[in-house]
């Protein structure tokens, strides 16, 4: 068995090209402004998208003719492999076949991509004299309704206008992609900004990270991973990891316009809530930085920290770096609801760790008790007992033709701008 890239494809209409490439029976979709250069004889950036889920699979990837891998990429990716493989057995090395062709050079633009986050807004003020473009990406992690989509790109272009860059707006069905495979999002996260850096054209794409380089854990975005997927013309930088969270804010405090443009919240890009995960994140560091007027919709409290479940130990890390700092900055409310917060995550986490290590054949017993059409936990870096079941039912599926392929909410193009 092998995962096929073939029949790459373009079409144009309303302003915006789409490029499809047929992989297997899915199609994997990306559309952006008709004016940036594409060269659809170059695989080498479905190449690095399709990785993951062929390891996951256990299967090589051919890449048909007259389609073309780059030589500086095909080489990168057994190192890849064997950091992947070492973080999670469950994926499988495999080969990748193609024509060996090294890309053309590039135009010598320089591109970051940009959310309004904390993490994207950091990098464009460190690196606001080599960044030419703010890509923004709609159907990546999450699939915006079309108005709030358009809202969010005029947003953040009235920004880029302000410092000098363009705004390239673009849309995919990455997210569905990697859910038919029953891949994590999360996996391959630094593999598809990767992808699109390259197809678009750019000389340099900048990855935004969002741990430090004392707290890195496995991660789909990862300093060891990124650059590996750049090719003679195309490299990847993975930026950001000198500073955490507070000391970000910190600089982003320094910019008005940076600082009201932030957008953290899992909800709504018309404004912050206040009351979710990443809203209540973002306020932790703002008090440590003294930010009392940032306007969230809903004003949150120090004992709200209550209410927030952290999922994994990167998140984890942030809030060992907010104690640290509310300590130190001699904040006493803050650092007691940090340090019960942690408490319970630390206790719950170590009872996890224990369900995993001692009682790994009852929990892969109860998962296969779970009639088919349950929700399975996605497979991710760190091995989870549902791993091989997750694999097993998302390979009947594609086996019999399911296809996740979806057009999105509603595209920026299509004249509703």
């Amino acid at each position: 068995m092998a995962m096929r890239i073939r029949k790459i494809e373009k079409s144009v209409a309303s302003g915006a090209q789409t490029i499809t490439a047929h992989i297997d029976n899915l199609t994997f979709w990306i559309r952006f402004p008709e004016d940036l250069d594409v060269r659809l004889s170059d695989a080498s950036p479905f190449v690095i998208s399709a990785l993951a889920p062929a390891m996951m699979r256990g299967e090589d990837i051919v890449v048909d003719d007259p389609y073309t891998v780059s030589p500086t990429l095909l080489d990168n990716l057994p190192e890849v492999q064997a950091i992947y493989t070492t973080w999670n057995p469950v994926f499988k090395p495999v080969n990748v076949r193609g024509s060996r062709v090294e890309p053309a050079p590039r135009d010598g633009s320089v591109c970051s991509f940009f959310s309004g986050g904390v993490d994207s807004t950091y990098s464009l003020l460190t690196h606001r004299d080599e960044i030419s473009h703010l890509v923004v990406i709609n159907g990546f992690d999450f699939d915006m309704p079309v108005d709030d989509w358009v809202y969010f790109v005029n947003r953040n272009r009235t920004l880029a206008e302000k410092f000098g860059k363009r705004l390239v707006p673009v849309e995919t069905n990455r997210r569905s992609f990697n859910a038919a495979f029953g891949l994590s999002g999360y996996v391959n996260f630094g593999a598809s900004l990767a992808t699109i850096g390259q197809l678009l054209g750019f000389s340099k794409t900048l990855v935004s990270g969002s741990a430090t380089y004392e707290s890195l854990v496995p991660c789909g975005s990862h300093p060891l991973v990124d650059p590996l997927y750049g090719t003679a013309s195309s490299t990847v930088v993975h930026t950001g990891l000198e500073a955490d969270r507070t000391a970000k804010l910190k600089l982003i405090q320094s910019n008005r316009d940076a600082l009201e443009n932030l957008w953290v919240c899992w909800k709504s890009p018309r404004v912050n809530c206040g009351k979710c995960s990443k809203c209540l994140r973002t306020f932790v560091s703002m008090q440590l930085n003294g930010i009392n007027d940032f306007p969230f919709a809903h004003r949150p409290r120090i004992k709200d920290i209550r209410r927030i479940t952290i999922r994994n130990r990167e998140i984890l890390t942030f809030f060992e770096h907010f104690l640290r700092d509310a300590k130190q900055k001699n904040q006493r409310q803050l650092a007691r609801e940090l340090s019960r917060l942690l408490f319970f995550t630390k206790l719950r986490m170590l009872l996890n760790d224990l369900e995993q290590t001692y009682f790994r054949k009852f929990r892969a017993w109860r998962h296969r008790r779970k009639p088919e059409g349950d929700d399975l936990v996605s497979v991710n870096l760190e091995p989870r007992y549902s791993d091989e079941n997750t694999i097993r039912h998302h390979r009947e599926l594609l086996h019999r033709g399911y296809d996740q392929e979806v057009t999105g909410q509603g595209s920026y193009f299509h004249g509703e701008r």
